[in-house]
């Protein structure tokens, strides 16, 4: 019985290590259109990481044939999510998933007076 204890035991302490590491890792960089509005189109970008941990996302709002506001991100060694909120509501949250070294991106039909845009790792 103190075997099937033990066994027990390891793989209790394995499965919770593996909860632990796998969420201590997760990151969540979040921007606005905040102070810029919607007047003409933009887009911004921001970067970080370094060496095999690298992301990038490009963000913005374009009127080329739809008021749309879009999110795309990167990440070289990590799958990811690009994310907008728009809107008032989070049901106005729209995602986009890929793998590590490929691009995520998601555009949607503008809505709100702000409107959040994110990378997820």
């Amino acid at each position: 019985m103190n075997k099937m204890k033990s066994l027990l035991l390891s793989a209790f302490v394995a499965v919770s290590v593996l909860s632990v590491s796998s969420s201590a890792f997760a990151a969540t960089y979040t921007y606005s259109s905040s102070n810029i509005g919607f007047a003409h189109d933009w887009e911004l970008t921001a970067s970080g990481g370094s060496g095999a941990a690298t992301w990038e996302i490009e963000y913005g709002y374009d009127t080329a044939w739809t008021n749309e506001d879009y999110t795309h991100t990167y990440h070289n060694s990590l799958s990811h999510t690009a994310k907008v909120l728009n809107g008032a509501t989070a049901s106005n949250e729209h995602t986009d998933s890929d793998s590590a070294g490929s691009w995520a991106g998601i555009e949607v039909k503008h809505s709100g007076s702000l409107v959040y845009y994110k990378i997820v790792f």
